[in-house]
Formats: C-alpha cells, structure tokens, sequence
C-alpha cells in the first residue's frame, strides 16, 4: 500500500487527513471499515441494500476518519494540477541547489538519480563542525528578516511517549539526533515569487 499526507503544507491539501491507495481487496474491505467506526456495512450499502431498517453491525473497534465530500472535491481539483505544482517546487528548489551550493556548512537535499523529486519541503543540514553559528541561532535570524523556518525532522526516539516507553536514550540513535538538531527547513511552496526566492537566499549568504 501507499500512504499519502494532505496536511497544508503537502504539495496537495484538502486542510488535513490523507489516503491510501492499495492492490488488495480484502484489506481496502477492512481499512474502510476502520475509518467508519468499524461499521461492516457503510452508509451507502446501507440505502442500496433496499432495507432502510438495516443497521451496520460493530465488530471492531474502529475510528472516525472519514474525509467529507468538501475535502475530497478540494484534493480532486489540486490534483489535476499536481505536475505545475510540481514543477514549480522544482525549479525553486535548483535555485536553492545552486545558491547554496558553495556555502561548505550547508548540505543541500540529494536529487534521486532516477525519478523525481516531489520536493515536499526543502531542508537543508546545517554541518555543526564548520557553521559559524548554531542551528537555532540561524533560525533565530532569519525569523528577524520575516523568514518562516521549522527543524526539518523530528527525532522520534527522543519524544516523551516514545523515550518513556522503550527507554531510549537520545544518543542510542545519533544520526537521528544530528538530523533532528540540525536540519532546517526553509520556504518552499508554490505561492512564493522570485523575489521571495531571493530574499531568501541572499539572506542566508549574509549569514555565510
């Protein structure tokens, strides 16, 4: 199966919640039962059933996931236009690619050798051995000149539920740790103008 996000900041949103795509009947039967509740039998077999009296019956514990027409018809409109979208994160991205490129303490996103890149986000890894500041302090800086950033990951194993649980220690997992503590994300979305590109970039070099 494949699993995909329409969180907003996603290439295409309908606001919030995702999809599934899969090859095999018996788990789609089971995964559309869990995101009704857990009703065996859905609304609409409910009304083609010819039997208005019929109520679903509830085998199995299951969840309110189901995403509203509104939803639905937002990501069908986006997802005509997912190739410009696309395209358009690309060609901002190689602007980025080539800028930074020469600066030693940032490491850019790799390019797939095949494929394409869907260029969700743009996050670059901030080299704690050769930068001249912190992570954060940058972060700080660029928040001054109106530039939005966020970590560009979590490391999952030092998040309370997770460290509490399994007893983990921060540095049992180290790349992750380095990943969480010095990846940055920057603006990357398909309402920016070149002149915001620009600003962008020029105000990281002034940090370089």
């Amino acid at each position: 199966m494949g699993v995909f996000s329409f969180h907003p900041r996603k290439t295409i949103t309908t606001g919030e919640g995702g999809m599934i795509t899969l090859n095999n009947a018996e788990t789609t039967r089971h995964l559309r039962q869990l995101r009704d509740h857990g009703a065996k039998l859905s609304d609409l077999a409910r009304e083609e059933c010819g039997k208005p009296y019929e109520m679903a019956e509830f085998d199995e514990l299951g969840f309110n996931y189901r995403m509203t027409d509104l939803q639905g018809a937002l990501g069908r409109a986006q997802l005509k236009r997912l190739h410009h979208f696309i395209a358009e994160r690309d060609r901002i991205a190689r602007v980025y690619n080539e800028a930074f490129s020469e600066i030693d303490w940032l490491n850019t996103p790799p390019v797939p050798t095949e494929g394409n890149h869907g260029w969700q986000a743009y996050v670059l890894y901030v080299d704690p051995e050769n930068c001249p500041k912190h992570r954060n302090e940058i972060m700080l800086k660029l928040a001054e000149k109106g530039i939005g950033t966020r970590p560009g990951t979590h490391a999952v194993h030092t998040l309370s539920y997770y460290r509490k649980k399994y007893g983990i220690q921060p540095s049992d997992f180290a790349n992750s740790l380095s990943a969480a503590n010095n990846s940055m994300a920057i603006p990357l979305h398909n309402m920016l103008t070149d002149d915001d590109v620009g600003y962008i970039v020029d105000a990281i070099k002034s940090i370089a």
